[in-house]
């Protein structure tokens, strides 16, 4: 393998755990009085949050990740910009497909997240223009 697909495959990893803590972690550290079942089976029990709240940090986390991607690989930041939700889409087929949780709407969750994907490729994008404007395309930063 290229050391160009090794860094790509790392900086998608990267974006896959940054999107998935940036979706299931602020239900978790949020407290409220909303019940909310996790988009991933991980806990038996459903947790108390701020649906709201915690919504509006997932939607900032997610983007938040995507400009950080979209700087670190500014070459293929569209792809570390979607890589953000993938962890999640990914374990949510899995979990419908082992039938762990209910998912009646399956379709309409899917292009839910497919819709949440957006948030991280608007902050590459973001992340990739600020590298080009103000750093020179000399300096790289590797993993």
């Amino acid at each position: 393998m290229k050391r160009e697909s090794v860094r790509t495959l790392l900086y998608i990893c990267l974006g896959m755990l940054l999107g998935c803590a940036s979706w299931v972690l602020p239900p978790l550290l949020i407290p409220g009085n909303d019940r909310v079942e996790m988009p991933i089976h991980i806990f038996a029990q459903p947790v108390m949050s701020n649906t709201k709240l915690s919504w509006n940090y997932s939607l900032f986390l997610l983007t938040l990740s995507g400009m950080m991607l979209g700087f670190l690989n500014s070459k293929q930041w569209f792809l570390s910009g979607a890589a953000t939700m993938l962890l999640v889409i990914i374990l949510v087929v899995v979990d419908a497909f082992l039938g762990l949780s209910r998912h009646n709407l399956f379709g309409i969750e899917l292009m839910v997240y497919m819709i949440l994907v957006l948030p991280g490729i608007l902050g590459a994008w973001i992340g990739h223009l600020i590298r080009q404007k103000f750093f020179s395309t000399k300096d790289e930063f590797r993993l």
